[in-house]
């Protein structure tokens, strides 16, 4: 059985008004609550630190966390098999006036192929050789990834619309960022082009996040944000997933050309930032240590199933920074080469909007 998860999440969002009122106000607690630390490939938690500015923000994601917890508690590790939902989603590519399979304007292939990865990923297929079944978890997240194939006007479309950014010399020279006090606000980016969330998963595909170069920049590129996304809450047009097109992309052997960075060849970090879309946290969320300090429902990653743990490191895979982590997660920081997990906790938390729709 298929179910629409997006016209899910409209009824989430509404439904808000009524969870418990009085929530202490939730506010995780970040390693740098400023900005990422230098190679940090994820501003996702940057950006909720940034909304939650907002008290009634605040106030929306406590009551949310309160609900979720609750149905962990009462739920985890006791899904029910069998319903898998679809998730519509159209790409927004974002590109600085090259032709299409040119540098950043990304080929439909290509696009097509995050789709695949997604799958692959979130319903742990042997494709790619079994890199996503080869973890110690055998979980099935039951959502499933698929090329929008109806625009908001009801009429056919790839999945894909293609923006030319030529004409913006402030975005050919910095891209984009979630706050414009730390750099160029994606605002009014998303404002231009911006499908119904309720609907579709948005991603805007960039030519750059937080940095002055690419991939095809003359002075190289050594590495640094390479996507970010907003938990469930977050206010239109900012929600939902922004990627700098080398990181968009499936094709591990090369064998496809491409246009990817070497590092994020697999579509992992693609798959760490859907992770936050559907509201997990990283698995070192709040933490520094590998000891349990806070409780595990209310701080760090409120996976109480994911063993605490620092932030990971690229050699992650084979040096764990804990002797516990879950260094095959999809939300810790690895190289990739070994992510294939999502723990049963994390799958409640998809697994609660399951639940509010079987209640409508």
């Amino acid at each position: 059985m298929t179910r629409n998860f997006l016209f899910t999440l409209f009824f989430i969002f509404s439904a808000f008004s009524f969870f418990a009122q009085g929530t202490t106000v939730y506010s995780p607690q970040l390693i740098n609550n400023t900005a990422p630390f230098p190679g940090e490939s994820c501003a996702s938690e940057y950006a909720e630190n940034e909304f939650l500015k907002d008290p009634a923000y605040a106030q929306t994601r406590a009551n949310f966390e309160a609900q979720i917890q609750q149905y962990i508690q009462q739920n985890s590790g006791s899904r029910a098999a069998g319903v898998v939902y679809t998730i519509p989603v159209v790409f927004h590519v974002m590109h600085s006036g090259e032709a299409i399979g040119d540098s950043t304007n990304i080929s439909y292939p290509q696009a097509l192929s995050c789709i695949n990865a997604l799958n692959r990923d979130f319903r742990r297929t042997a494709a790619d050789g079994g890199i996503a079944n080869s973890g110690p978890l055998v979980v099935d997240a039951e959502i499933e990834f698929c090329m929008a194939q109806r625009d908001p006007n009801g009429n056919a479309t790839t999945g894909v619309t293609r923006h030319d950014m030529s004409g913006d010399q402030d975005y050919l020279d910095s891209g984009v960022y979630h706050t414009a006090a730390l750099w160029r606000s994606d605002f009014s980016m998303k404002s231009s082009v911006n499908w119904d969330n309720t609907q579709y998963m948005n991603v805007w595909v960039v030519n750059k996040i937080r940095n002055l170069n690419n991939i095809y920049s003359s002075g190289g590129y050594s590495g640094g944000v390479q996507g970010y996304a907003y938990f469930p809450g977050a206010p239109s047009p900012y929600d939902e997933v922004v990627m700098v097109s080398f990181a968009v992309g499936n094709d591990p052997t090369g064998a496809l050309g491409y246009n990817l960075w070497g590092p994020t060849d697999d579509n992992r970090v693609f798959t760490h930032e859907v992770g936050h879309y559907l509201n997990l946290y990283h698995t070192f969320s709040g933490t520094d240590s590998c000891t349990q300090v806070i409780p595990c429902a209310t701080g760090g990653d409120r996976c109480c199933d994911t063993p605490v743990t620092t932030v990971g490191a690229g050699n992650n895979c084979t040096a764990p920074v804990c002797p516990l982590d879950n260094k095959e997660n999809y939300m810790q920081y690895q190289n990739g080469s070994c992510a294939s997990d999502f723990t049963p906790d994390q799958l409640a938390c998809f697994s609660w909007i399951n639940l509010l729709l079987r209640k409508l």
